[in-house]
């Protein structure tokens, strides 16, 4: 079997105890990186990034942060990219994935212009490309493990981000599975297609082992503590919002009902009642007696993201609402008693309400 070997952040940088780690990319790789589907591109006068000898990807992003950037950024991306695809192919959907204009490569750029404010990634239909900007920040807290309150001058990286690559290859992968979504007036359906970049954020985490492990000695084994599985960019939420638990978080309890403010805000409702119907499952589905609750924690995650994913591709294909994907769901989960808690769920956060 041939691939590379890359390395890259697990998560935020400054997420507590989550360093960088080494992974494996299967697919064909040339220079950018890039592969068939996806491919890096570098500022003017960058140099595409090169593979060593052993065609590996292996950069210390503290000498070599531009060639660390680009490697982090194209393998988080295919990591979503692949998890997608293989619940395509569990889900037995005949058609093969291509990007929304065909089979040309999704561009991403990881060093966007550089921004004179706090700027989030942004996927466009229109350039084929996710771009990741960088900006200064004013101010820069540490790590707690560093001691809060320190303030420091820096750039912030948005192509560092681990949620922040998932939530737009969400955006990128939607488009593609359901076009209209992303061209709609409806505000409903573009606070599901924002939920959906969450959601894969979390379900790309729950697929990394190691970071499952993390997950549940930093819980406990309980999922509805506070990790950095539910908070979704911790670092710019830091530093752009003095929020420790990221910029977004899937454990709460909020309403369809509730106005929150931005379409962003308002889209937590619907990941909450999935991050909450996951909680619900995994707890029914640990046996620490027979199975490690990583273990457990990865397989549930698996499920929930086919259920996701099939309850989108079902979905109407203009408009769908916040209850057309919860019946979705519920139609797409065949264990009768998490079919059950989905709609205990749902009903709690009013999104099966008339």
């Amino acid at each position: 079997m041939k691939g590379s070997k890359f390395r890259i952040w697990k998560q935020d940088p400054w997420t507590p105890h989550i360093d960088i780690r080494t992974t494996f990319v299967h697919s064909r790789l040339s220079a950018g990186p890039s592969d068939a589907e996806i491919r890096v591109e570098m500022p003017e006068g960058v140099p595409l990034v090169e593979p060593d000898k052993n065609g590996n990807f292996l950069f210390c992003p503290k000498k070599e942060m531009e060639k660390f950037n680009a490697a982090h950024t194209f393998a988080v991306a295919r990591q979503v990219l692949t998890m997608y695809q293989r619940a395509i192919g569990r889900a037995g959907y005949r058609r093969p994935f291509e990007w929304q204009w065909g089979k040309i490569p999704l561009i991403l750029k990881p060093h966007a212009p550089k921004s004179t404010s706090p700027v989030t990634p942004s996927y466009h239909r229109s350039s084929r490309s996710v771009e990741f900007p960088f900006f200064e920040s004013n101010v820069v807290y540490q790590p707690e493990d560093e001691g809060r309150g320190t303030e420091k001058k820096e750039t912030i990286y948005t192509c560092q981000s681990f949620d922040f690559i998932a939530h737009e290859m969400g955006h990128a992968i939607l488009d593609a599975l359901k076009p209209c979504y992303h061209d709609t007036n409806s505000k409903e359906t573009m606070k599901l297609a924002e939920s959906f970049g969450d959601l894969t954020a979390i379900f790309t985490v729950a697929g990394q082992m190691d970071q499952v492990e993390a997950v549940i000695a930093e819980s406990k084994a309980d999922i509805r503590e506070p990790t950095f599985l539910s908070a979704i960019a911790e670092r710019y939420g830091l530093v752009t919002e003095g929020k420790w638990r990221g910029l977004r978080d899937a454990l709460n309890e909020h309403l369809v009902t509730n106005n929150l403010g931005s379409l962003h805000a308002n889209s937590q409702s619907f990941t909450g009642a999935v991050y909450e119907i996951l909680a619900e499952i995994f707890d029914d589905h640990v046996l620490l007696d027979q199975y490690d609750p990583a273990e457990s924690l990865y397989r549930v995650g698996q499920h929930m993201a086919l259920v996701v994913l099939r309850a989108f591709i079902d979905a109407p294909d203009v408009n769908p609402s916040f209850r057309n994907i919860a019946e979705m769901m519920m139609r797409a989960e065949d264990h009768p008693r998490w079919r059950n808690s989905m709609k205990w769920v749902f009903e709690k956060r009013e999104i099966l309400t008339p």
